[in-house]
């Protein structure tokens, strides 16, 4: 059975939702958080976990969320993070749960790596294909499209979280 979830604004490492446990918040937008967290049945193994913000959870807000997770979950495409769970909490706030994406902010790589504006506008274009699949699925909602929310692994793949 899930514990019972924090009373404060924000959840803390070591905090549980559901089967997970938050370790630290990784992301933050308009009426949701993003917390990098592990899964501990039934397979071991580190995800994101976004839910609504206390005090967001209207029911416009609700609906636009729930819709986001959707359409996210029925998308496999290589440049967006993969739905792997989604549940509400204790107190009825909706999460899901999503691949877990180890990267750099694709601004502070462009700008380590000096790359010229071709080299960024390729980068841009990949984001661009990712944000066209997500659009057309009907996940046009949220803070995904910034810059911080668009990580570049060591291999060039790009998945938004």
């Amino acid at each position: 059975m899930p514990s019972p979830e924090p009373a404060s604004f924000q959840l803390r490492a070591g905090d549980r939702v559901g089967n997970y446990v938050i370790r630290e918040q990784i992301g933050e937008g308009g009426f949701a958080v993003v917390y990098a967290a592990e899964q501990e049945r039934p397979v071991r193994r580190k995800v994101a976990l976004k839910i609504i913000k206390l005090g967001m959870d209207t029911k416009q807000v609700i609906a636009r969320f729930e819709a986001e997770r959707q359409a996210l979950a029925m998308m496999d495409h290589p440049n967006v993070a993969k739905v792997f769970d989604a549940g509400a909490t204790e107190t009825g706030r909706p999460y899901f749960i999503m691949e877990y994406v180890a990267g750099t902010p694709i601004n502070e790589y462009c700008d380590r790596q000096r790359l010229t504006i071709e080299e960024r506008l390729g980068l841009f274009n990949q984001v661009c294909e990712g944000c066209s699949t997500r659009t057309r699925r009907g996940s046009s909602t949220g803070t995904s499209n910034r810059p911080t929310s668009s990580l570049l692994r060591k291999k060039a793949s790009r998945r938004s979280r």
